[in-house]
């Protein structure tokens, strides 16, 4: 019996063989043809939730997350409930904070300070945590006015219990002495 090998298709999809890969013989079946199938979308491993949430963490968005790892929005904040009750607790914690420079001490808390520095005038203040790869946490303010958008940073080590300023405008924020305002 002869051993036959596929070698192709022709223009009708009939399967064209050969008896040795590249001989010179070469036989056409016509009753057996290839079907195209539809392409299939790529299958992507989902990501788990630890995955999920550290990406939250970060700051990402639950339809960044899902366009990044093929999962399914619904799923994605499936898993963001806990991250923003942790986030919420990163806030509350770092707010109640005095910041620290070296051997300084902000005369009030992160909240007290940022009352101080708006005084009574009529402002929009958004907060915001997310985390690190070195495992602490960036804390933003957001300050929204007549005059525009402006933020501040610090970062909140949950361990030590440590609060610094991060930006140029945190600085002058938690110790004013040392500058303008």
């Amino acid at each position: 019996m002869r051993t036959l090998h596929v070698v192709g298709t022709d223009a009708d999809g009939a399967l064209l063989l050969a008896d040795r890969r590249g001989g010179p013989a070469r036989y056409r079946l016509p009753d057996a043809r290839v079907v195209p199938q539809p392409r299939q979308r790529e299958l992507r491993r989902q990501p788990s939730p630890a995955q999920i949430q550290a990406r939250l963490r970060r700051g990402m968005a639950p339809e960044a997350i899902a366009r990044e790892t093929g999962a399914d929005v619904d799923r994605v904040l499936r898993w963001a409930g806990p991250v923003q009750a942790e986030m919420a607790d990163v806030l509350r914690q770092a707010r109640s904070q005095h910041v620290t420079d070296g051997d300084r001490r902000s005369a009030t808390t992160l909240d007290g300070l940022l009352r101080a520095a708006l005084g009574d005038e009529e402002h929009e203040v958004t907060w915001q945590a997310t985390r690190r790869a070195d495992g602490r946490w960036r804390v933003l303010a957001e300050v929204t006015d007549e005059r525009g958008r402006r933020t501040a940073s610090w970062i909140w080590d949950g361990r030590t219990r440590q609060l610094v300023a991060a930006s140029a405008r945190a600085r002058r924020m938690s110790f004013p002495a040392d500058g303008d305002g």
